[in-house]
């Protein structure tokens, strides 16, 4: 089965936490409210799925799982989600994700360091103590969204590692879908912050097609993913890189979908071929669409000439 193929059958779920408040539960990342059912004949106008989006705590999330009752369809593809056991049916849907145990393996960004080493794919030198003047300081779990990561000339703490710092390389994410086989969805730049301040945000990217991409980093990508699948993971997997012309490195393997997701499905809705994804708190022009509004911020999605 491709992942054309579960467009007419899946939902896109996922649930997390953000440091602010969101007043109110949202049906699908694009800011549709729950007040109606209707609002599912909407939907394909930007996304191939029916999209839930639960971004509160506590009971929110459990009336968020209880809410993929009112689609019709019958598969779940967990895009942001941290199980917590092996989920074969949520809601009477069967669950394409990988198991609580295959998650937490290759979440394990020190675990993942040793498999780039086992399988020969370049990853930047890392260690527990630091012998240069800055280092990249990371959580060895628990961390998406760049969470906890940040520049140190000291050891590091508890739970994190360290990891070499290469200047004048591009961060890009890159998005698999593992099932009968390894698909390319699709991959993103991240970019600098709108404040001019010299660091990547997760907050704003742009799209990068797979041909400019260096030929052996992908031929690495489909040997690693080859392992993994081995090991009999299913669903989203992300993997994060660091390129400069034709070099590379390694850095992490996500194991679920990769943040530029949702832009990715707008904008291919769309018809845009060039485009970036960024938070704003204006209301954006003509060539950009509102992914999600949280009041003041928007994320949004913007068209390229």
């Amino acid at each position: 089965m491709k992942f054309a193929d579960l467009y007419s059958e899946a939902i896109i779920w996922t649930c997390y936490l953000e440091n602010f408040p969101c007043p109110e539960r949202y049906l699908n990342i694009y800011g549709l409210s729950i007040n109606e059912r209707l609002m599912f004949d909407q939907l394909g106008g930007l996304s191939p799925f029916d999209e839930f989006y639960v971004r509160c705590p506590g009971r929110e999330i459990a009336r968020g799982i209880s809410d993929l009752g009112l689609s019709k369809k019958s598969l779940i593809l967990p895009w942001i989600y941290w199980p917590k056991g092996h989920l074969d049916t949520l809601q009477g849907k069967h669950v394409i994700a990988p198991s609580a145990e295959m998650f937490n393996r290759f979440d394990n960004k020190v675990e993942t360091k040793k498999l780039f080493e086992r399988l020969g794919i370049p990853t930047p030198m890392w260690s527990f103590s630091n012998n240069v003047a800055q280092m990249v300081e990371k959580p060895i779990q628990d961390s998406a969204g760049g969470l906890g990561i940040s520049l140190t000339s000291l050891n590091p703490r508890d739970g994190y590692f360290l990891e070499e710092y290469a200047s004048g390389y591009k961060s890009i994410g890159i998005q698999f879908f593992i099932y009968d086989e390894a698909e390319f969805i699709c991959a993103d730049e991240m970019l600098f912050n709108s404040d001019g301040t010299d660091a990547f945000t997760f907050h704003a990217q742009r799209n990068v097609e797979i041909d400019e991409l260096p030929e052996k980093l992908i031929d690495n990508c489909l040997k690693l993913i080859e392992y993994i699948s081995d090991k009999g993971y299913k669903g989203f997997i992300g993997i994060d890189v660091l390129v400069r012309e034709e070099n590379y490195y390694f850095l992490e393997i996500n194991p679920r979908g990769i943040a530029f997701l949702p832009a990715y499905f707008a904008a291919s809705a769309r018809g845009w071929k060039r485009f970036k994804a960024y938070t704003e708190k204006k209301t954006p022009g003509d060539n950009a669409l509102i992914l999600l509004d949280f009041g003041k911020l928007k994320k949004v999605v913007e068209r390229l000439s």
